[in-house]
């Protein structure tokens, strides 16, 4: 492990939904952690950035720790590519703590890292958007998908949600059971009673986003139920889903029968009923598949990435208390 003139390094991993930051002093491997609201720019924006801003500044003032201590960031969002978006992210950081370097990389490397470290390995990662990432053999990293939920990203959860409204929208006639139940089933999760006033609702604000892939669970506890309507949204979402692993597989060349496929995101680490669905369409591929779950939180996946290097088989050994 490197030694730091200052021993702190934190992590910072900015979703949709949630905000997760890891604050980790190196040499007593101990820290603390903390959650907020989202933060992925391609949601909120420069909003997002000070919802960052504040959690840092709250978690070193919990950790005692002098914003100068602090050697290294790494902060991992999704839409990081997105220039405009990455030089904002660089302007806020370089304010926020000047004497840090600064590593910024997207939402599933750390959620790829946190599983792998750097040994070679593949990833699915579904939260509100979707994306296949992994390293080869020759430690490239590399990706399918995920070019962000205004663009697709089928078998994430707004996209499920929004493939939902819009089947429902186009059935607004129709007087078959399995859309009426479905669209109740909508409606309840909302609070609505109508659904007119339902759209309203998903069209506002920043939360929006949130309500819309907030949708998913409903969808798939209705697909797993039976329901024709919702089981042919969630198959299509599952074969996108399953194209693009075998687009990343055929990629990285591992020409292995068998795989082992971590998961990331909240959707495919909760939901058993989705995830198999997903093995079924992958058997046609390989003869076996065996999902890996992850022992702790993306935001570990930093450390990693840090000078540091930790690996994941040491975060055992790191006290980490959540405040």
């Amino acid at each position: 492990m490197k030694a730091y003139p200052n021993p702190w390094v934190l992590s910072v991993d900015g979703g949709a939904t949630n905000t997760e930051l890891l604050l980790v002093d190196v040499g007593k491997r101990q820290g603390l952690s903390t959650t907020g609201k989202g933060s992925n720019p391609n949601v909120y924006g420069e909003d997002g950035l000070e919802t960052v801003d504040h959690l840092i500044s709250s978690l070193l003032t919990k950790a005692g720790c002098p914003r100068q201590n602090l050697s290294e960031c790494i902060v991992g969002m999704a839409g990081i590519s997105n220039l405009k978006h990455r030089r904002k992210i660089e302007q806020k950081m370089s304010r926020t703590l000047p004497n840090a370097v600064l590593r910024l990389t997207s939402d599933a490397e750390l959620a790829h890292r946190c599983i792998w470290g750097f040994d070679p390995g593949m990833t699915l990662v579904v939260g509100t958007g979707a994306i296949a990432v992994g390293v080869n053999s020759e430690g490239r990293f590399q990706r399918s998908g995920g070019f962000g939920y205004q663009l697709g990203d089928q078998g994430g959860a707004y996209w499920l949600g929004k493939t939902i409204l819009r089947e429902l929208i186009t059935a607004e006639r129709s007087t078959s059971d399995d859309v009426l139940e479905l669209r109740d089933g909508v409606l309840d999760s909302l609070g609505q009673s109508q659904f007119e006033d339902a759209l309203t609702l998903l069209s506002k604000g920043d939360e929006s986003v949130t309500r819309v892939a907030g949708l998913a669970p409903v969808v798939l506890s209705f697909a797993e139920q039976g329901n024709l309507l919702a089981s042919q949204v969630v198959g299509w979402g599952v074969d996108a889903l399953a194209e693009m692993m075998e687009e990343l597989d055929q990629s990285m060349q591992f020409g292995e029968d068998d795989a082992r496929i971590g998961m990331g995101g909240s959707l495919i680490i909760k939901s058993d009923f989705y995830r198999g669905l997903i093995t079924d369409n992958l058997l046609y591929r390989f003869k076996t598949v065996e999902w890996v779950r992850p022992d702790v939180p993306p935001v570990f996946g930093g450390l990693v990435l840090s000078d540091a290097n930790i690996l994941p088989k040491d975060f055992r050994d790191l006290t980490i208390d959540h405040v």
